[in-house]
């Protein structure tokens, strides 16, 4: 007897892997999805799903011959078969599932921010705001949205060498501007919180990262059901540890690598403006090891700081796969539109990806079928291939079925193992 399992991959597809009598185990991946489990025949299934407490997704359960699941439920199409498979090889129907995902955004509101690049016809605040809200809105049922703005509170009357004015970063819930929720009140909210502010201040971008590691491990997005990333956003070198110490070295004083120093050194008598480099990727790397990770944004004025932020997108695991530097560079020549591409690219990736691990390894790699939609695809280098270099394996979709998954999207992924390869 053939069992269809519905497995939510770490693509946000459905995956409907066929198994005899066998146990599946789907490990979380690095987006720290996990959750619900299933028993069928004795034996243990676990995929990712469950309630979701920003009230997306919605827990249902059911019970046939023993076997008991819980999901996030949603409607989809279902494939009474597929097509292009023998009939023995196909799959019951199954209800297909949309993964969930918590993204926090860690805005910079330093007071950089209220510069115009040339390219732009507006301040970069301004530009962020509206690339923001029309990104989010993209995917405002797709994604979870909430928001860290950094500093905050501040008092823009402040003198520069006032530290704790200049850099001030709330801890605790007070630290987030916007807790993790859904659909278009999340997105309000957003352009709300970033609507009642205006930018000043220094650059204290590892507090706000930290901000975010405690809200996601200990706060109240530790709950949280479905994968959590980190989705940070800046326009320069970070700052405000007055720990640090660059007196000897300006190459790294933030001042004097912004052009906005008239002496030597302007970190002599104000350290906390000494680039904070290294303590920004501590937090990064901590939040990788929990399971979050960090896509890095650089928005026009971050050049001076390109290196950086190529090692922060690195430590937090989501570099850019298409770029030239590691993080997601905003160029001023691309104005507004170019930011607006940039965060279209990272919410889109988080539900379309061309690559799904499987919940477990098949016998034979020669006995797998992919079909998309109910339809079976043939294998070929320029269809899809089994990734062997993964444990679990992963299904590496390519050519024409990527850009359609990648372009539009699809409703369900179904792997069938034991049956002859489809050519």
């Amino acid at each position: 007897m053939r069992h269809t399992l519905k497995i939510l991959t770490s693509s946000g597809l459905l995956l409907g892997a066929s198994v005899v009598g066998c146990t599946i185990v789907q490990k979380s991946d690095d987006s720290g999805a996990g959750g619900a489990s299933v028993s069928l025949g004795g034996s243990n299934v676990a995929f990712s799903g469950g309630a979701s407490s920003t009230g997306k997704g919605g827990a249902s359960s059911s019970s046939t011959g023993g076997s008991s699941t819980s999901t996030a439920g949603s409607s989809a199409t279902e494939c009474a078969s597929l097509v292009g498979l023998d009939e023995g090889c196909g799959t019951s129907s199954v209800k297909a599932d949309e993964r969930i995902v918590n993204m926090m955004l860690v805005i910079d509101k330093s007071a950089s921010m209220t510069d115009t690049p040339m390219g732009f016809t507006q301040t970069k605040w301004d530009a962020l705001k509206s690339a923001l809200q029309t990104a989010l809105k993209n995917v405002q049922d797709q994604i979870n949205f909430g928001m860290i703005q950094y500093p905050y509170p501040v008092d823009p009357a402040a003198k520069l060498n006032d530290f704790v004015a200049q850099c001030h970063v709330e801890t605790g819930a007070a630290a987030v501007n916007v807790p993790i929720g859904s659909g278009v009140a999340a997105v309000s909210a957003v352009a709300g919180a970033l609507n009642a502010t205006s930018p000043s201040g220094g650059t204290p971008t590892a507090a706000a990262l930290r901000a975010a590691y405690d809200y996601f491990t200990s706060g109240d997005g530790m709950m949280l059901q479905g994968g959590k990333f980190v989705l940070l956003a800046t326009d320069g070198g970070p700052n405000c540890d007055q720990t640090n110490s660059c007196a000897t070295d300006a190459t790294l004083c933030t001042s004097n690598l912004d052009g906005n120093c008239s002496s030597a050194n302007c970190c002599t008598k104000t350290p906390a403006l000494c680039l904070d480099d290294q303590h920004v990727t501590q937090e990064i790397q901590l939040l990788k090891a929990a399971g979050i990770p960090t896509f890095v944004v650089g928005i026009p004025g971050t050049e001076a700081y390109a290196n950086y932020l190529d090692q922060f997108a690195e430590a937090g695991g989501k570099p850019d796969p298409a770029g030239t530097r590691k993080f997601y560079e905003v160029k001023a020549s691309g104005g507004v539109q170019g930011l607006v591409d940039v965060f279209n690219t990272i919410t889109t990736q988080l539900v379309k990806s061309c690559d799904i691990q499987l919940p477990m390894n098949p016998d034979d790699v020669d006995k797998v079928n992919v079909a998309i939609d109910c339809t079976a695809i043939p294998q070929s280098d320029m269809t899809w291939v089994i990734d062997q270099s993964t444990n679990p394996y992963t299904l590496n979709l390519k050519g024409a079925t990527c850009d359609k998954v990648q372009s539009i999207g699809a409703k369900r992924v179904d792997v069938v193992f034991g049956c002859p390869v489809l050519r």
